[in-house]
Parts: C-alpha cells; structure tokens; sequence
C-alpha cells in the first residue's frame, strides 16, 4: 500500500460498521520497528486500532539435543533495538554473560554445561526484564519527543495560517 500503512488500513476496518465487517479480526505488522515507528504504534494502540506485544518474555524452559547447546522460545520476535539492549544488559559472569547468547527469531542460544543451565536461565530472565525496562523508556522518550516536534509543527503552520490570513488582502 504505497503511502499507506497496516495502521491506516486497520483502522478503515475498524471505522466500518459491524456489519460490513468492523469488527472483524485482523492484525497489522510492521518491519518498522525502531523507537521512532513505535509513536506510530502507540496512536494506533490509543485509538483501538492495534495492540502489540509491550515486553519480550522467555516462554519456554532450556531444551537441549546435546547437553552442551540449549535454546528457549520467546513470545516473539525482538526488535533490532531491542537486540542491542540485551547485548548490554546486567553483568555478566565467567561462565554466563549477555553477548555470549544468540537469537534466532524467537527463541535464544546459548552454550553451558547442565550444572550451569539454571545459572543461565537466572541471568537470562534478569537481562530480559532489564532490556524490556530500558526499552520501554526508550520508547516513551521517542515517543515525547515526537508529541513535541509535533505540537511544535502544528503551532508554526497556525502561524504561518494566521501570518497569511493577515497580510492576504494585501
């Protein structure tokens, strides 16, 4: 939809009466992820249009094949943002640390012995709790400076609106 947006189309949907399907159920994704994205989410959560996935969450406990490799599923997939977050989230351990893990859309790697695996598991929720809460400021601050260059945006063209209503019979 050029020019368009998952948001704008869900809430043409949404904006239709029940019985021409607005209350059907859809979803609208994005591959726009980044913080600057996020305020577009937020309107559209606000105005009922969208809901998202607000923290990443470990859904899985430690699987292995091998007893050396183990993975867990998350509840989705993390942003690009969010990734680099956890890389510097918490302390890390000899044996356990934050840049040592490797996701793979949603679920995540790493490698330990099985006497180390709950060890693991401990930072790893502690990380994700971390990042979730750095993430999430950092998209309410995008979030405020985008409300303020746009409130700034909207004074200036009143301004400009009432500079030319002045001089236009001029």
């Amino acid at each position: 939809m050029p020019g368009k947006g998952g948001y704008w189309l869900i809430g043409q949907v949404r904006a239709l009466p029940p019985e021409r399907g607005g209350s059907t159920p859809a979803a609208a994704l994005s591959a726009h992820t980044g913080p600057e994205h996020r305020a577009s989410l937020l309107r559209a959560e606000k105005e009922n249009k969208v809901s998202s996935i607000d923290e990443i969450k470990r859904t899985t406990p430690p699987r292995t094949t091998n007893g050396t490799q183990w993975e867990v599923q998350l509840c989705a997939i993390p942003s690009r943002e969010w990734l680099e977050l956890f890389k510097l989230a918490g302390e890390a351990s000899p044996t356990a640390g934050p840049q040592r893990v490797v996701f793979d859309r949603d679920a995540l790697s790493f490698k330990s012995d099985e006497e180390r695996v709950e060890q693991w598991i401990q930072s790893i929720d502690k990380w994700i709790a971390s990042t979730n809460a750095r993430y999430a400021r950092q998209v309410e601050s995008a979030s405020r400076e985008r409300a303020v260059r746009e409130d700034a945006e909207t004074k200036e063209r009143e301004r400009i609106t009432r500079l030319n209503d002045r001089f236009k019979n001029l």
